[in-house]
């Protein structure tokens, strides 16, 4: 493959109808194997540095250097165009389980080979622009027909292809006349991608824009097709908005070619706004505000959004708002819900209502407009700033008597009652949050103390509420509500509302620091305060990572993210806190919710900026986890040292506190348990995130090595919490490239460690976390590396047999395969004894035997494969290690296991056990065939090298004998019967044949003996057992 002669000769074979489809074919999976391979380098020391990762760097040169010979010679492009975009088309139609991921409107993380063949097929479009019309209808075709993630992918490179082909595009816009025709059947995220990139060649072709109006009035009335609709029908009412002269930095969109109207301007090509159908955009608009609730909250979205963006359109859309506000109902939960055939829904979404009108008061977007008057004279802003405040006066006046949604209350989700009553008061709940969002940004121009006292009357009234709703346990999943035949339908989701991140990040900037503490008048409110803000950041950090990414930075901006990721560790660790925050304890629920939030931010932020991780190094500035001390002061640490010192606060600080915390008794153990074991995981989580951003392998060993100092010292009393423990040690110690034989040591002395508690010996163990875990726990955990090292192992092979050159530098791979081969034969034979001595985890045990022949397998058939082609492989030292391996290791390995693999007593185990019989005979029966292939492959390479080497023999050897005890007197009495037994030939011959095979693989016994033998049972050693057992 890493030929480019032979490449090209495969491609114009292509050109062949006999040979195409074939050759593309041959060449998919070839490419496939190449980038499989390049994701998962990373998850493996050994893979990473086989250096095995350039032959793919290599592919893809050569395929760079052919799109660019194509866009420069006409015969290449003749000859090879075809075959090579058919490659690239077939490479985006590989499956992949792994999600797309959009930021900033931009696909940032995906199949490696779908972005491969994404960026190469924008390159080979772009240097052939003539040919433009067959590209596009190609990728429009793939976009409505391939799945949601592959379309994503699609959608992405036509935002490359109208960005830099402009005029092109514009030129064939016929093209696009068939997929705005059923645009809005498209999935919300494809079909609103698709038309915000496509708008700059929409607004300058009437004809198009005619048909996605068109399209849009079709499905305007129906609520399935809401969310997709309503944002095309802004996003046609942006084009004829006005833009501001300049647009500040807050505003920049962070959407799908948002170069709309900039790309074609700058080419001299001027807007050309059509009144009429303007006036009828905005005549849809209005109409949407009477609709059901779904349309109402896409529009109130939309306004939001269109006012953030285009400040002089904040008047105008502010207005339409307010007018409807005026017409919302009562209150009540007879007035706010409606049930209509079966289904439960609000008449008027408040809180999105609210938050829309505030998002367009805000000083942000209102100091940069005009103010806005009707026909009348009115001012706009004055108006929607009085009718919030008198919901605000409402709010702070009715308690869950006056709403009508108390204790007395009928909640039984099941009646049409109880559902009404259940989305009034989730939307009452998130109404009071936005209420206390807006009374925030009030007090923070004037800090009156008006302002606090609605917004601890507001706190009060949500919990008053919340207690009514949790002592009705009506609090539950939402699959569960309304599931049942005959049950009312109910979407609790309509009424939710998540919080603007800069509200969030003033109100902890303003209550968490030890200065904030002057501000008096918060003195009564901002316990409350805190506990709520905490609760909607964490919403807030949940929703991003449940795919909600907004397409500005209205609510979730990086900077606020950043702000509010701050704090929350701050906070956490009670780093420059104030005085009553540093009394509560780490087990506080709160302080769990801020946890939570702090590291779905941390992941939400990682997946956005994973190749630029300076971005985040903000987070940590007040913590100074960005410095180092040094003699001469203090040095600025690089993003690979920052990452490890954050991980190195939670591994080495943080959660040794968690760990050692005491949890009291009774009712209260359980409460603080729950809350630190979650702890713990999050912290898990986030190093596990952080460890994603890093590039360099030292980072690695480094947490290896302080992660092992914490459990060196500390106790994990809490067997949940030590497995994730044990999971992410895993992981990292795979990741290490362990040059100085630290990981193998370590592992090596957990599993001595094992041993002596399990022999109760006296000794004391070096690891304190071994003595507290059950032997099931450690096992798993050892078994689990050896098993993914040689997994790695594995793939190292098979992918150097496939693409590697068949010289010195294949030696070097088998050499450093066989050494982690070594290492993992060594710990395993210090994991046998956990059966042979103690007689627990066979199973375990045996499978991991397995995965160690077939290993080991690889690198021997490679050698037996190659040794004609090879032959001064006699004299690598790959073959001295592969034989040493073989004499000091493995050899013992199978002396022991073939004593011990089997059940020893059947019949005295439970009968649910002895149904499992015949999983643990295959087990078996796959450990005898790894074992049996790999001594014969030994043995071939040995006779085909002459190497004397490698010929050894096992003592005791067992192999073929079943060790799963054979009773022959049952045995007999069953050969008897079938005998006896009178049935059709071909019936008979067919289960002899089957029940034959099966003894044959499982039961290759010499079943000769007499009389008096008939109630022995045969040993897989050979010895005799006076107890009797029982075939399966």
């Amino acid at each position: 493959m890493c030929s480019e002669f032979g490449f090209l000769l495969v491609l114009a074979l292509c050109k062949i109808n006999r040979y195409k489809a074939s050759m593309i074919a041959e060449l998919t999976k070839t490419f496939q194997k190449l980038w499989n391979f390049k994701e998962n380098v990373h998850e493996a020391g050994c893979t990473e540095t086989s250096g095995l990762s350039e032959i793919v760097d290599l592919v893809e040169e050569q395929v760079n250097c052919l799109v660019q010979r194509l866009g420069e010679d006409s015969q290449t492009w003749q000859l090879l165009s075809e075959a090579t975009v058919l490659l690239l088309q077939s490479l985006l139609r590989l499956p992949s389980t792994k999600e797309v991921t959009v930021v900033d409107g931009r696909v940032a993380d995906g199949c490696l080979i779908w972005m491969f063949a994404s960026k190469t097929l924008v390159k080979l479009i772009m240097v052939r622009r003539k040919d433009l019309s067959s590209h596009l209808a190609m990728i429009i075709e793939s976009v409505s027909t391939s799945s949601a993630s592959i379309a994503l992918i699609y959608v992405d490179m036509l935002v490359d292809i109208v960005r830099n082909c402009t005029v092109d595009v514009l030129n064939n816009w016929r093209e696009l006349e068939g997929l705005l025709k059923c645009i809005c059947r498209i999935p919300r995220d494809i079909s609103v991608s698709l038309v915000r990139c496509l708008m700059p060649v929409i607004s300058h072709r009437t004809q198009l824009r005619e048909q996605l109006l068109l399209s849009v009035k079709g499905s305007l009335l129906d609520s399935r097709h809401a969310d997709a609709v309503v944002p095309i029908l802004m996003l046609l009412f942006r084009s004829f908005s006005k833009r501001p002269n300049v647009v500040l930095g807050s505003q920049m969109s962070q959407s799908f070619a948002t170069f709309s109207s900039q790309t074609l301007q700058a080419m001299g090509y001027k807007r050309k706004t059509d009144d009429t159908v303007c006036l009828e955009v905005v005549g849809l608009l209005k109409r949407c505000l009477t609709q059901w609730t779904p349309t109402k909250m896409a529009v109130y979205l939309g306004f939001a959004e269109e006012g953030s963006r285009n400040s002089t359109m904040a008047g105008q859309c502010l207005d339409m708002l307010l007018s409807h506000a005026t017409t919302a109902p009562d209150w009540k939960s007879e007035t706010m819900v409606v049930t209509i055939s079966g289904a439960v829904t609000l008449v008027e979404p408040m809180p999105q209502l609210v938050q829309a009108m505030q998002c367009l008061l805000s000083e942000e977007v209102v100091g940069d407009a005009e103010r806005t008057q009707t026909q009348i004279g009115a001012n706009v802003q004055k108006d929607a700033h009085e009718l919030i405040n008198s919901w605000v006066r409402k709010a702070c006046s009715e308690d869950v008597h006056d709403l009508g949604i108390d204790k007395l209350s009928e909640w039984n989700p099941t009646t049409a009652k109880g559902c009404a009553n259940l989305l009034f008061a989730r939307m009452m709940l998130n109404l009071y949050d936005v209420l206390v969002e807006y009374v925030w940004s009030q007090f923070t121009k004037c800090h009156s103390l008006t302002a606090v006292d609605q917004i601890i009357a507001l706190l009060g009234r949500r919990k008053e509420l919340d207690e009514v709703l949790q002592e009705k346990n009506v609090r539950r999943k939402e699959s569960k509500v309304g599931s049942h035949e005959g049950v009312p339908t109910l979407e609790l989701k309509y009424a939710d509302v998540l919080i603007n991140g800069s509200t969030l990040t003033q109100i902890l900037e303003n209550t968490v620091p030890q200065e904030a503490s002057s501000i008096e008048v918060l003195s009564e409110v901002n316990c409350e305060l805190l506990d709520w803000a905490i609760d909607r950041a964490l919403a807030l950090s949940q929703s991003l990572l449940d795919g909600f990414h907004p397409l500005h930075s209205t609510l979730c901006g990086t900077s606020s993210m950043i702000s509010l990721a701050s704090y929350l560790l701050d906070y956490y660790t009670g780093t420059n806190c104030a005085g009553w925050i540093d009394a509560r304890e780490i087990s506080c629920p709160s302080k769990t919710k801020a946890l939570e939030a702090y590291s779905n931010v941390i992941q939400y932020l990682a997946t956005k900026y994973r190749c630029q991780p300076l971005r985040i190094l903000p987070i940590w500035k007040r913590m100074d986890l960005v410095f180092s001390s040094t003699k001469g002061g203090e040095k600025s640490l690089t993003a690979n040292g920052s990452l490890v010192k954050h991980c190195h606060l939670f591994m080495a600080r943080l959660l040794p506190v968690v760990l050692g915390k005491d949890r009291g008794e009774g009712e209260q153990k359980k409460r603080v348990g729950l809350e630190l074991e979650r702890q713990a995981k999050v912290m898990l989580k986030i190093c596990t995130t952080l460890m994603r951003m890093m590039d360099n392998p030292k980072c690695f060993i480094t947490m290896f090595k302080f992660t092992m100092g914490m459990l060196e010292k500390n106790t994990v009393a809490n067997s949940l919490t030590l497995r994730h423990l044990l999971k992410f040690l895993c992981s990292l110690a795979l990741k290490c490239t362990d040059t100085d034989h630290t990981v193998e040591r370590t592992l090596n002395t957990i599993a001595d460690d094992l041993l002596q508690v399990l022999s109760e010996e006296g000794d004391e163990c070096k690891y304190k976390f071994v003595e507290n875990a059950s032997q099931a726990t450690i096992c798993d955990f050892l078994t689990l590396y050896i098993e993914k090292s040689l997994v790695a192992v594995h793939s190292v092979i098979t992918f150097a047999a496939a693409f590697q050159a068949k010289d010195q530098r294949m030696d070097e791979l088998l050499a450093a395969a066989l050494n982690k081969c070594d290492h993992c034969c060594e710990l395993t034979s210090r994991l046998l004894p956990l059966h042979s001595q103690f007689a627990v985890e066979r199973e375990r045990l045996v499978q991991t035997l397995t995965t160690l022949f077939s290993a080991i397998q690889e690198p021997v058939d490679w050698m037996r494969n190659n040794v004609k082609n090879v032959p001064e492989m006699v004299e690598w030292k790959s073959l001295t290690i592969l034989s040493e391996l073989l004499k000091e290791r493995l050899q013992a390995i199978m002396a022991i296991a073939d004593e011990h693999v089997g059940i020893f007593n059947p019949e005295e185990l439970k009968t649910t056990r002895k149904k499992s019989t015949r999983k643990d005979e295959v087990i078996y029966v796959k450990y005898v065939r790894a074992r049996e292939a790999l001594q014969s492959r030994v043995l071939l390479i040995s006779e085909a090298l002459n190497e004397d080497r490698l010929n050894f023999q096992v003592k005791k050897n067992t192999i073929g004998m079943r060790d799963f005890r054979i009773n022959l007197n049952t045995l007999r009495t069953r050969v008897v019967q079938n005998e006896d037994e009178v049935e059709p030939r071909r019936k008979r011959k067919r289960g002899t044949h089957t029940e034959g095979r099966s003894r044959e693989i499982e039961n290759d016994v010499d079943l000769t003996g007499t009389a008096e033998e008939d109630d022995t049972t045969i040993l897989g050693n050979g010895k005799e057992n006076s107890r009797m057992s029982e075939v399966y």
